[in-house]
């Protein structure tokens, strides 16, 4: 392959990456650079990736998974959900259609 071409293909890769915009936070708190790390590092990703997915959930982009709920949270729900009132008087079994058996109707 001769020099020239190659030098041509190289002189592109790096007019493409350049044209990628860049943005600086400054500033920024240990406090919320800390947070960041550990966030980025429970999603497996970079600094940098969290804070695209980051500012991509807020856009309505969403690429980051769903958070999970913590064990706190969920025992919060159970609270909430064992001062509802009974509806329905029918056991389980009845609700899903089960027979004497065990299986669907």
């Amino acid at each position: 392959m001769p020099w020239g071409l190659v030098r041509y293909r190289f002189n592109i890769i790096l007019t493409s990456r350049s044209a990628i915009p860049n943005v600086t936070l400054r500033d920024v708190s240990a406090e919320l650079h800390s947070w960041l790390k550990q966030r980025a590092t429970s999603h497996h990703r970079s600094v940098n990736k969290e804070g695209i997915a980051l500012l991509e959930d807020v856009r309505g982009g969403g690429s980051s998974p769903p958070r999970r709920a913590s064990a706190e949270e969920i025992m919060e729900i159970g609270r909430r959900a064992a001062t509802l009132p009974l509806r329905d008087r029918r056991s389980e079994d009845e609700i899903l259609g089960y027979g004497g058996n065990g299986l669907p109707d």
